[in-house]
């Protein structure tokens, strides 16, 4: 167990929450880019679409971003996903944050230090035991003020920032090799489907008329458990559904919850990520052969063949096509801290219907390369569960 002394944040950081919108600076004339919690990704700022409104001079001088900073998700309905941080590091010239996030500025403490240790807390759900709300994680400003942070010696939290820094290195790469091989299952889609919303080869029908859209159970807070037991199954949530299943960590609730046949996951579903932040709304994934019966929780969804001329995994690769990703996406519904799927205008647009032969040799075509893929992502999880065993040990100063 570390024997470093554990401060309250506020002691060794200034703790502010961001600016809240308002329609009155939608225009201005001393319009700035602003994060959003839309912008913190686990792997670091997403960039791509970043928002404007107006701010003062004399407003800045309290929200502007500095190099060092690190921003954190104030809310979210996921409790892996509240408090998730990333590391400003000046990207953007002028830019300030919303209240969507709160910004940590380190006095005595180094950044990249910290920010792996809000990592280890955001992803073993450390920060949503500490937050209130019903439904949404709220974290608030008072409550991260006063979170225990150990402050090992200067040099010493260089050492453990050197390491899993080169621990993250690994993970994005392997994540960027991942990235490249699902281009290449995209190009192959295209070349033989075209466009997956505007392809003139074939005839369309409406998604919803040959699939069946399954909502996730709900369950309360008080009857989630990390481990097994004669009476419980297995229910997949939001931080299951990556680019593949992610089994790194399942969560377990009463199989008594699940009250339909059709909320108990079948090989050949795919999983959506239907309640999420607005840029992994929509995020699918393939559900493989099942070892054991398991369910699904409330923020996701699944998406069923209900013909037979449609093939489960044509359906998966149509689905998570950047152009229907992007498509449904666009739909989503966006709360202060939430993006929900718009299922109705999701299930209404058209699918592409080549015959089932062909579904088949676009499956056939894919079989090598997704086992190169299959390999990399079991090894990718194993990757994951390695890091965070290094971030627990480096927390309890095992290092």
């Amino acid at each position: 167990m570390t024997c470093w002394p554990l401060v309250r944040l506020d002691e060794i950081a200034e703790v502010r929450l961001g600016r809240q919108r308002s329609p009155k600076n939608h225009v201005g004339h001393d319009m700035r880019p602003y994060l959003r919690a839309a912008n913190v990704g686990w792997d670091g700022l997403l960039l791509d679409d970043v928002k404007a409104m107006n701010f003062t001079a004399a407003e800045m001088k309290t929200y502007r971003l500095e190099p060092g900073d690190l921003l954190l998700n104030e809310a979210s309905g996921s409790r892996h996903e509240v408090g998730k941080p990333a590391l400003w590091q000046g990207e953007i010239p002028d830019c300030a944050f919303q209240n969507t996030l709160l910004r940590v500025r380190p006095r005595k403490a180094s950044s990249r230090f910290l920010l792996h240790y809000f990592r280890h807390t955001a992803s073993k759900g450390g920060f949503a035991e500490r937050s209130r709300g019903v439904g949404i994680h709220h974290l608030g400003r008072d409550t991260l003020s006063s979170l225990p942070t150990p402050l090992p010696p200067v040099d010493e939290q260089k050492r453990i920032a050197d390491i899993l820094d080169h621990a993250e290195s690994l993970h994005v790469k392997r994540l960027r090799t991942l990235v490249l091989l699902e281009n290449l299952v995209q190009s192959i889609f295209l070349d033989m489907f075209g466009h997956p919303l505007t392809s003139p080869r074939y005839a369309k029908v409406r998604l919803g008329d040959v699939t069946a859209y399954v909502r996730g159970v709900a369950f309360k807070p008080e009857q989630v458990s990390d481990s097994a037991d004669p009476q419980s199954a297995a229910c997949l949530t939001t931080k299951n559904v990556q680019r593949t299943l992610n089994l790194s960590a399942i969560t377990f609730i009463p199989a008594s919850v699940v009250r339909r046949d059709d909320q108990w996951l079948r090989e050949g579903d795919t999983l959506i990520s239907s309640a999420n932040s607005w840029n992994l709304v929509g995020r699918c994934c393939f559900m493989p052969p099942l070892e054991a019966p398991a369910t699904f929780g409330a923020f996701v969804s699944v998406l069923r063949p209900t013909v037979d001329e449609l093939s489960a995994k044509y359906l998966h690769h149509w689905f998570a096509s950047p152009a229907v990703q992007t498509t449904v996406r666009s739909f989503g519904r966006q709360t202060t801290n939430i993006a929900n799927l718009d299922v109705q205008r999701t299930l209404d647009l058209s699918l592409p219907m080549p015959s089932l032969e062909e579904q088949e040799r676009f499956i056939t075509a894919l079989a090598a390369r997704r086992a190169t893929t299959a390999r990399l992502e079991t090894s990718q999880q194993e990757l994951d569960r390695l890091r965070a065993a290094l971030r627990a040990r480096a927390f309890r100063g095992e290092l």
